[in-house]
């Protein structure tokens, strides 16, 4: 059984990869071997997700969590900048919710500065968390969504700036595709630092596809 569910769970990302890569309206996006393995990276997130779902069906921030990551893919693709800094501000948002929310807490409506402290002393008692590129990341994202430093340009500037996507160079897109990983994976060690009792019930006796769908965590040690 948990031969088949892995060997499922990998036929899943690759039939998604082929889908992409060979899709006329998707793969003339899609420059390099880069661009695949990070998406690789992301529809593994997915599988991921849509396991736990399978056991807490109820848990509204997983049901959020895949359509965000499906929603990521397909604006990267379509190099939909704002929609993306959108996306990756409710990716964040919503990690931090399955991550700090607790059975008896009420529910977190909206990340506050005390979701961030809550946080950065968890961080600051465990070094696997990498909360500077979390809290940076939602910072720009922030600043993206709501204009402020970037509405002060002359309006011109701020037209280029909206149809920059179609200029991005491999180079560029390679180092936000790095950025973005290395983001999502100190995410993944946020929600395993603080819900792996949930985890392990979801992939009860099936460690093998668990570290095949989130393998930058040490599923074993943690």
């Amino acid at each position: 059984m948990n031969y088949l569910q892995l060997e499922y769970n990998k036929q899943q990302v690759e039939n998604a990869v082929e889908y992409i890569t060979t899709h006329s309206s998707l793969c003339k996006e899609i420059k390099s071997e880069e661009d695949i393995k990070f998406y690789r990276f992301l529809f593994k997130h997915i599988l991921f997700f849509k396991n736990l779902y399978l056991t807490y069906p109820k848990n509204f921030e997983i049901r959020v969590i895949i359509s965000d990551f499906l929603s990521y893919v397909v604006n990267d693709i379509e190099k939909s900048i704002r929609y993306n800094h959108l996306i990756e501000r409710s990716i964040i948002e919503n990690y931090m919710r399955l991550s700090l929310l607790n059975n008896d807490d009420e529910e977190i409506t909206h990340i506050t500065s005390k979701e961030f402290d809550t946080l950065k002393d968890i961080s600051d008692g465990n070094k696997i968390i990498n909360y500077e590129i979390i809290i940076s990341s939602y910072k720009v994202n922030n600043h993206y969504i709501h204009g402020n430093k970037v509405l002060e340009n002359h309006l011109s500037l701020i037209i280029e700036d909206s149809m920059l996507a179609d200029k991005i160079t491999g180079k560029q897109k390679a180092k936000d595709n790095a950025r973005k990983t290395k983001l999502i994976k100190a995410l993944d060690s946020m929600l395993f630092l603080t819900k792996r009792e949930f985890i392990d019930d979801a992939f009860h006796r099936n460690k093998s596809t668990l570290s095949y769908l989130i393998n930058s965590i040490d599923t074993n040690e943690m």
